[in-house]
């Protein structure tokens, strides 16, 4: 039976140049270097990845962003389209599609290399307004859960845009999940003002060494074992006690999960990040998989006022 639950999903869509650097380093470059090598043009940003990773757990997809009048918008929402996912998108006339060079190297001190990302700084990502969601109110109205990120705050009009979302989702009673990326947005905002953005929030999904920084707690160096990933969430829990939290910690960052709902005993697992062929896209195959085993409980007992709302996006 296919999973009942409506997902409406924000953040960045763009076009991707992907490739792998098999057998170079970045840190050996110290020349011009000519690789052949599988080079593919993908559909990506993290609203796209998310969508295409939650088919399966959810049964209903959505995805509201914007893209230019160029050529590449039509790619991004036709593909998304023929997945099945429900394409929201406006147009910006002003700014270009989103476009991103994906890039990961074969650094062997490093699980699965070093990732190269570059990303175009003006588009029309940052374009989405307040009245674009004002437009998809009601998809919001309709859904079970509402997942955006940090990326959505960076820049105006979206910041304003992303924060009307959360009040709108979460007046009509959907859950909403808030993945704090970019990884070291500890340098990009204080704690005062994650707090402040993240207040509608009923799931975080951040790093266990991100999350430390900003509480202003000891990073050891190395990987992160699950006794530091513990006394993390024992902190949140003390400060921000209604909230539930997906805790990513271990080998490259992503090797094991703490899931962390309120009144319930931590649980722990192991993602198979280690054993994964490829690392592109996995933290959104993660995140919708444990979004989609939570939601239904976070529904039913509640996080922020929230609960008794049963089924949705039937």
């Amino acid at each position: 039976m296919r999973p009942s639950l409506a997902v409406t999903v924000m953040g960045d869509l763009n076009i991707e140049i992907a490739s792998e650097l098999k057998d170079h380093a970045f840190v050996t470059l110290d020349h011009d270097l000519l690789v052949y090598g599988n080079v593919q043009l993908e559909v990506g940003g993290t609203a796209a990845n998310f969508a295409m990773a939650a088919r399966g757990y959810f049964g209903e997809i959505h995805v509201i962003g914007k893209v230019g009048t160029d050529d590449l918008g039509p790619i991004i929402t036709h593909r998304l389209a023929g997945m099945g996912i429900h394409v929201h998108c406006s147009t910006s006339s002003s700014t270009p599609t989103g476009l991103a060079i994906y890039l990961r190297d074969a650094h062997s001190s490093r699980p699965k290399g070093t990732r190269l990302l570059i990303v175009q700084p003006n588009s029309a990502n940052q374009a989405l307004t307040t009245s674009d969601i004002e437009q998809q109110a009601q998809v919001f109205a309709d859904s079970d859960l509402l997942v955006l990120d940090g990326y959505c705050m960076l820049q105006q009009p979206r910041r304003d845009a992303s924060l009307l979302a959360m009040q709108i989702a979460h007046a009509s009673g959907a859950l909403i999940a808030f993945d704090i990326v970019p990884h070291d947005a500890y340098n990009l905002y204080s704690l005062d003002a994650l707090l402040s953005m993240t207040a509608l929030a009923d799931v975080i999904i951040v790093e266990v060494g991100a999350i430390r920084r900003f509480l202003g707690r000891p990073v050891p160096d190395g990987t992160i074992d699950v006794d530091i990933a513990l006394e993390t969430a024992e902190v949140l829990r003390s400060t921000l006690a209604e909230k539930a939290y997906l805790l990513r910690f271990g080998w490259g960052g992503s090797d094991q999960s703490l899931v962390c709902l309120p009144k319930s005993a931590p649980r722990h697992s192991f993602t198979g990040y280690r054993q994964a062929a490829g690392s592109r896209g996995f933290g959104d195959q993660l995140a919708a998989r444990e979004l989609a085993d939570i939601t239904p409980t976070l529904r039913t007992v509640g996080t922020q006022g929230h609960g008794d709302r049963q089924g949705g996006g039937e």
